[in-house]
């Protein structure tokens, strides 16, 4: 088993709507992830970011795409593993405050 160690960075901008729910965007990404909550965005980005992540390595996407957005990739020989071990990922991403700035929910930094 490898683990797979991704060094990237993402930002997101958070604010809270008119019907008052969280919202992250991403705009490197192109990705938006809308909660309850802003603890609930935080954990419900970081899964959407494994997920996509996932989904790269699963489709043989990853290193185009971590090439194309300047991450680096590195990996390390865990030696054997159970079969049923599935793959952990740890996705760290800077959250930004933001207010909204006109109806179409555009985000600037506050």
């Amino acid at each position: 088993m490898k683990l797979v160690h991704i060094d990237m960075a993402s930002q997101w901008s958070f604010f809270l709507s008119d019907e008052g729910h969280w919202v992250g965007n991403c705009d490197e990404l192109g990705l938006t992830v809308q909660s309850s909550t802003c603890e609930e965005l935080t954990e419900d980005i970081r899964t959407t970011l494994a997920l996509m992540l996932e989904d790269l390595r699963e489709t043989g996407e990853l290193d185009n795409f971590a090439e194309a957005h300047g991450w680096g990739i590195s990996e390390t020989d865990l030696g054997r593993a159970k079969p049923t071990d599935a793959p952990s990922l740890r996705v760290p991403f800077t959250a930004l405050l933001a207010e909204r700035t006109d109806e179409s929910q555009e985000a600037v930094l506050a």
